[in-house]
């Protein structure tokens, strides 16, 4: 049975604002965004995360040099080649494109996010894609919005301004981490909870695993139970491993 295709994970660090300097020295915060983007938005230089390389290595010119090393993710062992360019550097994971890197202000998405950009100007961006977010956190979660993609737009601030486009393969979780919904393939589904508060799960919600899925050769399932602060339960329920993220320290 071949591997479970890792959902793509465009991460795109954008300039720290000279107004917002107390922003840069607090602890992280991140928010998820409330709308998504579509899969176009997932390339550079007309070449697609998640397509096949050998197909994609001509559109992007001389290769400086080739870096191979290896891993293990749900599929087994994999080996990942890291194609060098003078602008970006791609890397290719099972025959496919895995990940982008540029710090060349002249490589943007379709849409214009690109590396060089204030806050102000990527919240301009997005905003003719329908998409807002929260100004005061600095990690970013856009979805994609077709049913059938795997793919999450990430924007954080990082004062050399470069940016990244990637797919990663999602997190295996352990009892008792803490996590976030970052997207929901079911937007409604069997919860338990606390009665007089018991809902549907939300983007952005935080809970806790309280226990693994087995799915024979499938990737994992979880259940996560969700707390509010006087210590009942919102909702205890059932997640694809996809739909959640490793939770980030809050903010102080």
């Amino acid at each position: 049975m071949s591997a479970p295709n890792p959902p793509s994970l465009l991460v795109i660090f954008f300039v720290l604002s000279a107004r917002q300097p107390a922003l840069a020295q607090r602890t992280p915060a991140r928010t998820v965004a409330d709308s998504c983007l579509p899969t176009s938005e997932f390339q550079l230089r007309d070449v697609f995360l998640t397509t096949d390389t050998a197909g994609n290595l001509g559109k992007l010119g001389r290769v400086l040099r080739v870096k191979t090393d290896s891993g293990v993710d749900d599929g087994g062992p994999f080996e990942r080649r890291t194609f060098y360019y003078p602008d970006l550097e791609m890397a290719a994971v099972r025959g496919a494109v895995d990940r982008f890197t540029t710090r060349a202000h002249n490589l943007s998405t379709p849409s214009g996010l690109r590396a060089g950009l204030d806050v102000q100007s990527v919240r301009r961006v997005l905003l003719k894609r329908g998409v807002t977010f929260t100004l005061r956190a600095d990690t970013l979660d856009i979805g994609g919005c077709e049913s059938f993609s795997d793919a999450y737009v990430t924007l954080m601030r990082d004062p050399l301004g470069g940016t990244q486009m990637s797919a990663q393969i999602p997190s295996v979780f352990n009892e008792l981490d803490h996590v976030q919904v970052v997207r929901l393939r079911h937007p409604t589904r069997e919860v338990d909870g606390t009665e007089r508060v018991r809902r549907q799960p939300r983007v952005g919600d935080f809970g806790t695993v309280v226990s693994l899925l087995q799915r024979g050769s499938d990737p994992p399932g979880y259940y996560v139970e969700c707390v509010d602060d006087d210590g009942l339960t919102v909702w205890l329920t059932e997640f694809d491993r996809d739909e959640l993220a490793l939770a980030p320290e809050r903010a102080v």
